[in-house]
């Protein structure tokens, strides 16, 4: 083997040495690799936390709007339902009223 001037300066790394360093980069490029890893894991699952808790919070703003919905609907229900009856027990009271009339019509007649 030829012996070059940087050869000679810098003489080969015994074999355990260079699998120590190589170990030692290895390391640092598995951690280089897996901090920024974990840090994107941790930022999207703190995403999610908060689209849960805002889900849970508009699924509590829509309750809140259907049932005042639901409330204002049956009130209406209710009014209509109470407005037919009462027209009801009036057309009721003027049939027993226009009866009594024929009935004291009849008995006049009659006399």
């Amino acid at each position: 083997m030829l012996q070059t001037k940087a050869t000679a300066q810098y003489p080969r790394m015994p074999k355990n040495v260079r699998r120590r360093n190589f170990r030692m980069l290895s390391y640092v490029a598995f951690g280089l690799i897996t901090l920024p890893v974990l840090a994107i894991g941790q930022t999207i699952w703190g995403l999610r936390e908060d689209a849960i808790q805002e889900a849970a919070t508009n699924t509590g703003n829509i309750a809140v709007v259907l049932s005042e919905q639901l409330a204002r609907s049956i009130q209406s229900v209710d009014i209509v339902l109470t407005d037919v009856r009462n027209g009801q027990r009036r057309k009721q009271r003027q049939r027993r009223k226009n009866s009594i009339s024929i009935q004291e019509v009849v008995i006049y007649l009659r006399s």
